[in-house]
């Protein structure tokens, strides 16, 4: 009888009976939301550490050129040795006029230049301008953030499995200490390989951190502050952007920002003693193409993700799940898509309202990438959960990896369409997603599943409408509910100690 009933005793039962939310459960769950915050930086440094300066060629023959006119002697031999495009506006970033040995003069002949001059204004030095990847060479820029989103893509097929077998605190310090040492790493090497290599490292390790830690937070908790612990968590991450853009602001050297950036991960090796698609990332790093200044505008997205989470927070149990998914969705969506029409019909006053629909669209993402990194904690049964939160990542990160080129299509391309199409593109994916998400079942309001059986039953099952329907449900006396409690605890401690 006693081994009968301990099995159907739920691991929610424990948690409401010692407390859904109490000191202990607070102190910890603060510090698995700080996580976030080093994993914010080194997800997204590359906006700053990979960003392109203005540029163009550099003056033939000219030791001591730069991009900042140095007098009128300069200027006129910069228009004598650089083709002017008035397309564009601007300087040719890729040619030079070829010299006339004979004449002493420059023809109208053009030439690829290979060396370049890159303004100060905004960024001593970025790794894009210390390798001269621009260009025929630009490809590589996009392929450093490839690696990285191929990390993510990495991690979210490892780390689920190895915490679900070895325990979260064993694979959570692994990943701590892997992109300790690899963020750190890469502020010291100046080859593109190495570079490469450590960033898809990086990103690989901040897939353990927070996969992990999630799952520890959201299971810490009760059933009635579950909702609290799978959205909160995100403004860490908004929080590590916001300090970000006063870090990056500051330090303006690309190695010097990522080594500072690196820092703050060691405090997270205190946690010995204790115990986040395509669209989401793609706007993200679609920043850079936006019009005005790119500090201000990354500020904004970071705020927009905070006014995103507090939406979520308010209106995740009475808007549901699917619904609250579907709508974020689409509203990101049809913003992207609706970005068509200031760009191609309106001039340069409506440039603002590319960037307030690009906001919008970064509002549904963030809202969407919160609830459904909630919403598939609660999908899958406790004895998966970690593995099947992986297996998901993973699809999101497929569509990470294609980002960072379809962000980078503003650099390919010319015209209007160099901002709007990437835009366009993250807006239908959006809807598409949106429409997909009505499939779902509903979790709102029902326990976290226990085995196999209880996932595939979700949302076809009644729930208690109250406590006191819930206890009367319950057949277990008061003392096996206490041997029950006791049992529960022991076994569920070993997730959090192991």
């Amino acid at each position: 009888m006693l081994d009968s009933t301990i099995k159907k005793m739920k691991f929610d039962d424990v948690i409401s009976a010692v407390g859904d939310f109490g000191a202990y459960q607070r102190r910890i769950y603060f510090l698995i939301c700080l996580v976030s915050v080093p994993v914010a930086f080194q997800t997204l440094v590359s906006v700053f550490t990979l960003s392109i300066p203005e540029h163009r060629c550099a003056i033939p023959e000219l030791d001591n050129d730069t991009y900042a006119s140095q007098g009128p002697w300069h200027a006129d031999l910069i228009n004598q040795s650089i083709p002017w495009l008035s397309q564009k506006n601007m300087y040719s970033q890729c040619e030079v006029f070829v010299k006339d040995v004979t004449q002493r003069d420059w023809s109208n002949m053009t030439t690829k230049c290979d060396k370049w001059v890159y303004s100060k204004e905004i960024f001593t030095s970025t790794f894009v301008t210390e390798l001269n990847l621009v260009c025929d060479d630009l490809i590589y820029k996009t392929y450093a953030n490839m690696a990285l989103m191929a990390g993510l893509l990495g991690g979210s097929l490892t780390w689920g499995s190895l915490s679900d077998r070895f325990g979260r605190k064993k694979v959570f310090m692994l990943s701590v200490v892997g992109q300790f040492s690899c963020s750190l790493s890469t502020g010291f090497v100046h080859w593109y390989l190495p570079f490469i290599i450590l960033r898809f490292f990086t990103t690989f390790c901040d897939v353990g951190m927070v996969m992990t830690s999630f799952i520890i937070g959201v299971e810490l908790v009760g059933p009635t502050k579950r909702k609290f612990a799978g959205i909160v968590v995100n403004f860490f991450w908004c929080l590590g952007l916001i300090l970000m853009t006063g870090v990056s602001y500051g330090i303006r050297t690309w190695n010097h920002l990522q080594i500072a950036l690196s820092c703050p991960t060691i405090l997270l090796l205190s946690y010995s003693v204790c115990v986040a698609s395509v669209v989401f990332y793609g706007l993200s790093l679609n920043i850079g193409n936006l019009t005005g200044n790119l500090y201000l505008n990354f500020f904004l997205f970071a705020l927009v993700e905070v006014a995103a989470y507090f939406v979520c927070l308010v209106f995740l149990d009475s808007f549901g799940r699917r619904r609250l998914q579907c709508c974020s969705m689409l509203l990101g969506g049809v913003a992207c898509l609706l970005s068509l029409f200031p760009v191609m019909y309106g001039g340069e006053g409506e440039t603002w309202l590319t960037v307030a629909l690009s906001m919008i669209g970064k509002f549904g993402a963030s809202a969407a990438f919160a609830v459904i990194y909630f919403y598939t904690v609660e999908l899958f049964p406790t004895v998966i959960r970690n593995s099947g939160l992986g297996l998901s990542s993973v699809m999101a990160r497929i569509g990470g990896i294609l980002a960072p080129y379809i962000a980078d299509l503003g650099h390919v391309i010319s015209g209007d369409m160099a901002v709007v199409l990437p835009l366009l593109i993250f807006g239908g994916a959006s809807i598409i997603a949106g429409l997909l998400a009505l499939l779902l079942p509903e979790t709102a309001n029902q326990t976290l599943p226990d085995t196999l059986k209880d996932a595939k039953n979700l949302g076809k099952q009644s729930q208690p409408k109250n406590k006191s329907e819930e206890m009367n449900m319950m057949e277990d006396t008061d003392d096996q509910r206490d041997v029950h409690i006791l049992m529960a605890a022991v076994n569920e401690n070993k997730k959090f100690t192991e």
